[in-house]
């Protein structure tokens, strides 16, 4: 799967990626040397391994006839292989262009701050997705829709704390992946519309919420 992520090359999947490594570390609690390294070797090494086997395995299938293995020209190959796979940066910001859009959406949205423009609003004003769930909210339903927004999301960072907490002690692992879930879809919504937007974020992030609200924290039974 990591493998997969890394194939995409999209960056935000990429960095939910390594915040579930790091948060599965913590409560799989194998912090001895030994158990770190084989743990960061499998999660890590392991992908990029993979990635790079099958970058080069497809390059290979496609193009042998064209590469030269001979005279020592095969690091020339790979350098080729590697450049023609990666996604296109610009070399100058190294960004995507979404702080851009940000200062773009929330420049024009002054005549209608309250209410905002309604749904899709983002292509309205810019043509372009907003790609965070806060710009997307203030410009779709203003400052009304942004205070509903912001408090849902402390609502339900301060629900996964909670299971996360109680979960490093009992390891209840349904409730654990549960509070993963929604965790990472809140960390989406910085670099995504994500919930904001009634989509399969919003889908997912609601189902688990409501699991973790009503029968994990009140019900540690069930």
């Amino acid at each position: 799967i990591s493998t997969i992520v890394l194939l995409f090359q999209s960056r935000t999947t990429i960095v939910l990626l390594i915040i579930y490594i790091l948060i599965n570390y913590i409560y799989e609690k194998k912090f001895s040397l030994k158990e770190t390294l084989k743990y960061f070797g499998l999660y890590f090494i392991v992908p990029i391994i993979f990635l790079n086997a099958i970058i080069i395995s497809k390059y290979v299938i496609y193009n042998y006839e064209n590469i030269n293995f001979k005279n020592n020209s095969i690091s020339k190959n790979l350098n080729q292989i590697t450049t023609d796979f990666k996604r296109p940066i610009d070399p100058k910001t190294y960004s995507s262009g979404r702080v851009n859009d940000w200062k773009d959406i929330l420049s024009k949205i002054d005549r209608s701050i309250i209410y905002g423009y309604g749904a899709q609003s983002d292509r309205f004003l810019i043509n372009q997705t907003a790609s965070n769930g806060l710009i997307y909210a203030i410009a779709s339903s203003g400052i009304l829709g942004i205070i509903n927004f912001i408090s849902f999301s402390l609502l339900s960072l301060w629900i996964v704390i909670k299971n996360l907490l109680k979960n490093f002690k009992l390891r209840e692992q349904i409730d654990y992946l549960s509070s993963v879930i929604v965790l990472l879809i809140l960390f989406r919504s910085i670099l995504e519309s994500s919930y904001a937007v009634f989509s399969v974020d919003f889908i997912v992030i609601y189902t688990f919420i409501n699991y973790l609200n009503k029968f994990s924290l009140k019900n540690d039974e069930y």
